[in-house]
């Protein structure tokens, strides 16, 4: 283990090799999982003032969930995204064959914002427990 400030390391993060393979996962990250992306301080108020920019992209079910709540507590009562019925991230979208997508990253790839997506996204699979 490696201590960087407050966090603990596992040695297992620098012996796996990760890379976001895509055309084998097809979006598998914005479905799996017993509640929503973490988040840090900051992002449901990111996501909340950029949400003209990806609405488009969301399915009537994922408009009417954020329209309640940009974010939600899970069970252990940490702030995450909030899933639609399927389990799906409420931000996701899912393409004709079946791919799954962020719409808010595919509004900052666009050029239409500056927040690409929570940090947890990015890093996924590595996760902060605590």
């Amino acid at each position: 283990m490696l201590q960087i400030d407050d966090k603990i390391i596992s040695f297992d993060l620098f012996g796996e090799a990760f890379v976001c393979d895509y055309q084998a996962c097809k979006g598998v990250c914005c479905i799996e999982g017993d509640s929503g992306a973490p988040l840090e301080v900051g992002e449901t108020q990111a996501l909340q003032e950029s949400y003209p920019a990806y609405e488009a992209y969301l399915s009537e079910e994922s408009k009417a969930v954020l329209a309640l709540r940009f974010s939600e507590k899970d069970t252990d009562g940490d702030l995450v995204t909030p899933l639609l019925e399927n389990a799906a991230c409420a931000y996701s979208f899912c393409d004709e064959q079946g791919n799954y997508h962020c719409a808010v990253e595919k509004a900052y790839l666009e050029g239409k914002i500056l927040f690409r997506k929570p940090i947890s996204c990015h890093l996924y699979s590595i996760r902060i427990s605590i």
